[in-house]
C-alpha cells in the first residue's frame, strides 16, 4: 500500500548513520532472536546461511557506490509527503519500494539486497534524530562535549552513548535480550509512522542538556532510552520479517 498521507516531519540530510553500524547490528541480532522457524529457515536461505547482522550497515555502504546513489535519500524522511512514481524520495517510501521489490519473482541473490535495506532502514527509523529540527540537521550541528571530547548531538546518539558501555554487538544484544522488556511489538503489525511519532515525542528530553556539556545524569537517561528505541527496532524488524516470511 503506498503512503500517501501528508506528514509534518522536518527534512534535513543525515551526514551521520543513524546508530552507526554498532547500533544497526544489535538491532537486527535482538530480530533474529524473535523470528518465527518459518522466517528463519526462508532466510538463512537468501543469505547462504550468513546471519541477518552481517548486513546491518550494508545500506550505508551502497549509498556511496554509483549502482545505488539514488538510494541516499532513502535514510531520512522529508518534510512533506508527497506522490511518487519509480523511485522512492525518502525512508518510509522506501520502505514500501523495497517491500515491493521483495515480493516479486527475484532470484535469491536479488531478495538479498531487498532484505539488507529492509533491516537496515528499520533500524534506521529508531534512531530518535530522525524526527528533529531542520534548522539543525537533525542535531548534526548541535555541538557538544561528552567526556572531555567534542562531537555533535546527531553522532552522540549514534554511537558515543553506546561505546561508553565498553560491551560488544553481541554482548549488548544478550543485555537486551536478557532484559525481558515489553514483547508487545512482536504481534503487532508494523507502522512506520508510529515510529516516526513516537521519535517526535522523545525531543523535549533529547535538547534538554543546558549548554554544550553532556552531564552523566542526561547520559545515563540517554542510554537507557537507546536501548528502549534497539529494543523496539529489533521487535519491530522481527515482526515485519515474520510477516514478509510466513
Amino acid at each position: 500500500m503506498r503512503i500517501y498521507l501528508f506528514v509534518a516531519i522536518f527534512a534535513f540530510p543525515l551526514t551521520a548513520m543513524a546508530w552507526g553500524p554498532s547500533g544497526q547490528a544489535i538491532t537486527v541480532k535482538i530480530a533474529e532472536a524473535f523470528l518465527t522457524k518459518s522466517a528463519a529457515q526462508k532466510l538463512s536461505s537468501i543469505t547462504g546461511g550468513r546471519p541477518l547482522s552481517e548486513f546491518a550497515s550494508w545500506a550505508d555502504m551502497a549509498r556511496n557506490t554509483p549502482e545505488w546513489s539514488q538510494s541516499s535519500t532513502w535514510h531520512y524522511v522529508n518534510m512533506d509527503k508527497s506522490l511518487w512514481d519509480q523511485q522512492p524520495q525518502d525512508i518510509l517510501q522506501a520502505l514500501e519500494y523495497v517491500e515491493t521489490e521483495l515480493s516479486g519473482p527475484n532470484s535469491n541473490e536479488e531478495k538479498l539486497i531487498w532484505v539488507k535495506f529492509i533491516i537496515h532502514f528499520v533500524g534506521d527509523l529508531h534512531q530518535p534524530l530522525h524526527s528533529a529540527k531542520s534548522s539543525d540537521r537533525g542535531g548534526n550541528s548541535v555541538t557538544v562535549r561528552f567526556k572531555g571530547r567534542k562531537t555533535n548531538l546527531h553522532a552522540l546518539w549514534d554511537g558515543a552513548l553506546l561505546q561508553t558501555t565498553g560491551l560488544g554487538v553481541e554482548e549488548y544484544s544478550q543485555k537486551l535480550i536478557q532484559m525481558r522488556m515489553g514483547q508487545e511489538l512482536l504481534s503487532k503489525k508494523f507502522d512506520p509512522l508510529e515510529v516516526v511519532s513516537e521519535n517526535s515525542e522523545l525531543l523535549d528530553f533529547i535538547y534538554s542538556f543546558q549548554g554544550t556539556d553532556i552531564d552523566q545524569t542526561y547520559a545515563t537517561q540517554a542510554l537507557e532510552l537507546t536501548d528502549k528505541r534497539l529494543w523496539a527496532g529489533g521487535l519491530r524488524l522481527a515482526s515485519l520479517l515474520n510477516e514478509l516470511f510466513r
